[in-house]
C-alpha cells in the first residue's frame, strides 16, 4: 500500500509539473499572426481585460492569479540603428532587430521607412534611400535588391509583433556630412542629384515636369525666417518643407497613402511633425494666408494670427493622414516634443489637442532630454501631463536609453519609468532606441535587452484594446 501511495504521489507531481511546463513554454512562443494587432476587437466574444486584470488558471498555486497585463511595449528603430555608413546593410540586419525585439518581449516596431524624402521600401512617390546602398548621397535612387520594409513586417508578423512605418514628415532633404578632403573626396552632393525617378522631394517640390521636379515653387515651399531668408541648404542638416503649402501636405498624404495600400501595415507613426523651431514661417504661403485674413480683421496682428494658423496648418494634416489614409485597422501615432507648453508654442504641435479632438490613435513624447532622462520624478511628472489628456487613447511615454551617444543610463532607470507608466494608466511605452538597448550593458555585462527579459518584460503582454474604434 506505501509503495502504490508513493507512485500516485509521483505520478500527480510529474503531471503537474508537464503542466507548468506548458504554461510557461505557451507563453514564450511567437504567436503567429495577420497584419492587424491582436486586440479585442478580433475578440468580440471575449470579456475585454483591463491593464491588470488577473488570468486565474487551475494550476498548481504557484502559477494561480498570474496577473495579464496587456500593455504596448513598443521600439523605435531609426535608420541609424541598423545602418553604417560604407557598409551595405542585407536582410540578416532586420531579421537581427526582429529577434532581438522577440527576444526582449516587445510586441510593436516603429520601423523608419522615411528620413528626409527617401524611401526604405520598394519605391513608390520617393526614391529609395542612398544608406541602403552605403553611402550618404551618391547612391541615392539605387536599388538595394530587397525590401527592408516588407522584409520587416513578413518577420515580425511571424512573431506576434505589430509594425508601424515611422516617417519624418516635414524633413524635405538631408545634405551628407562636409566633404572629407574636398574636392578629391566627399561624402556626396549638397543637392540631391536630378536624374533619378522617381525624384527626390526637395526637387519634386523645387522644379518644374522638365527639371525632373512636379510642383515647381522654386524656393518658396521652405520654411522662412523672420527677415523673410529662406531654409538654406547645409551640410549634415536638414531643409524643412512649410506645413502651410499645400503641395507639402498632398505629397505627405499621398506617402502614407501609398504606404499602407502596398504594404500589411498596423500603423502610421509620424516624426518631425512640427515647425523646426519658433524663428519659422514667414514663408510667402504663410505670408499670403496672414493678408487673407487682414482682409477680414484690419487691427490684427501677426504675432496675435500667427500661433493659431501654424498649429492649424500641422493639425490639419496630421488630421488629413487620419481621415484620408488610415481606417479601423490601422492606428496613427506620433513622436511629440517632450515639454507640451514649448510644444505648442515654440514648434506649433498641438498634440493634446490632437488626441483630445480625435485627431489621432496614439502619441508617443519623447520624454528624453538631459533635464529628464535621469530625473525620474521629473520624467513621470512631464508623462502625467500627457496621460491626463489621453481621452481614453494610448499615451506612450518615451524612455531614452543613452544620455549622449557614448553613455548610457543604469537599466535602473529604464525599469523605473516603466512602472511609473503602468501606475499611471499610461497604454504602454516606447523606448528609444534599439541600439542603444543591443549596446548598453550593465555590470555583469547583460545587456539591456536581456534586462527587459529577465526584469519588467519577463512576460508577454498582448496589445490593449482599441477602443474607440469601430
Amino acid at each position: 500500500m506505501k509503495t502504490l501511495v508513493m507512485r500516485r504521489v509521483a505520478v500527480l507531481g510529474l503531471l503537474l509539473g508537464a503542466a507548468v511546463l506548458t504554461v510557461v513554454l505557451l507563453a514564450n512562443v511567437p504567436i503567429a499572426r495577420g497584419s492587424e494587432p491582436p486586440d479585442d476587437r478580433e475578440l468580440p466574444n471575449v470579456r475585454s481585460l483591463g491593464t491588470t486584470d488577473a488570468m486565474t488558471v487551475h494550476l498548481p498555486l504557484v502559477m494561480q492569479n498570474y496577473p495579464l497585463r496587456r500593455e504596448v511595449r513598443a521600439l523605435w528603430v531609426t535608420r541609424y540603428d541598423w545602418i553604417s555608413f560604407g557598409i551595405t546593410p542585407t536582410v540578416a540586419d532586420v531579421q537581427r532587430v526582429v529577434s532581438d525585439a522577440v527576444r526582449a518581449n516587445f510586441n510593436t516596431i516603429f520601423f523608419q521607412v522615411r528620413g528626409a524624402g527617401d524611401a526604405y521600401y520598394t519605391p513608390g512617390p520617393e526614391p529609395w534611400a542612398s544608406r541602403l546602398t552605403g553611402t550618404m548621397g551618391p547612391s541615392l535612387g539605387r536599388d538595394p535588391g530587397w525590401d527592408p520594409l516588407a522584409t520587416m513586417i513578413s518577420l515580425a508578423h511571424a512573431s506576434g509583433i505589430s509594425v508601424h512605418a515611422y516617417l519624418n514628415v516635414y524633413p524635405a532633404w538631408q545634405a551628407p556630412p562636409a566633404p572629407l578632403n574636398s574636392p578629391t573626396s566627399t561624402y556626396g552632393l549638397l543637392t540631391p542629384t536630378l536624374d533619378i525617378t522617381p525624384p527626390q522631394w526637395l526637387n519634386q517640390l523645387t522644379y518644374g515636369p522638365t527639371n525632373h521636379g512636379i510642383y515647381h515653387l522654386g524656393y518658396t515651399w521652405r520654411v522662412y525666417d523672420s527677415i523673410t531668408h529662406y531654409m538654406p541648404i547645409a551640410y549634415n542638416q536638414y531643409v524643412w518643407a512649410s506645413p502651410a503649402v499645400t503641395a507639402v501636405q498632398d505629397s505627405i498624404v499621398s506617402v502614407t497613402a501609398y504606404l499602407l495600400s502596398h504594404y500589411a501595415l498596423d500603423g502610421i507613426h509620424l516624426d518631425n511633425v512640427r515647425y523646426p523651431g519658433p524663428q519659422y514661417s514667414y514663408d510667402p504661403f504663410t505670408m499670403a494666408a496672414f493678408s487673407r485674413a487682414l482682409e477680414i480683421s484690419p487691427t490684427l496682428t501677426f504675432t496675435d494670427w500667427r500661433g493659431d494658423f501654424q498649429r492649424g496648418q500641422v493639425t490639419q494634416l496630421v488630421a488629413r493622414i487620419y481621415t484620408q489614409t488610415t481606417n479601423v485597422s490601422t492606428l496613427l501615432s506620433a513622436a511629440v516634443w517632450p515639454a507640451y507648453t514649448d510644444g505648442r508654442d515654440k514648434y506649433f504641435q498641438d498634440s493634446k489637442a490632437w488626441m483630445l479632438s480625435g485627431t489621432i490613435d496614439a502619441i508617443a513624447p519623447m520624454l528624453y532630454s538631459s533635464a529628464l532622462i535621469t530625473d525620474v520624478d521629473a520624467w513621470t511628472t512631464a508623462a502625467q501631463d500627457f496621460q491626463a489628456s489621453a481621452n481614453g487613447r494610448w499615451m506612450l511615454p518615451g524612455i531614452g536609453v543613452r544620455p549622449t551617444s557614448a553613455t548610457c543610463v543604469s537599466f535602473d532607470q529604464i525599469a523605473s519609468r516603466i512602472e511609473a507608466a503602468r501606475a499611471m494608466g499610461a497604454a504602454g511605452q516606447v523606448l528609444f532606441s534599439y541600439e542603444g538597448l543591443k549596446e548598453c550593458v550593465d555590470e555583469t555585462g547583460a545587456t539591456f535587452l536581456d534586462l527587459l527579459r529577465s526584469g519588467p518584460y519577463a512576460m508577454p503582454a498582448p496589445l490593449p484594446g482599441v477602443t474607440w474604434k469601430p
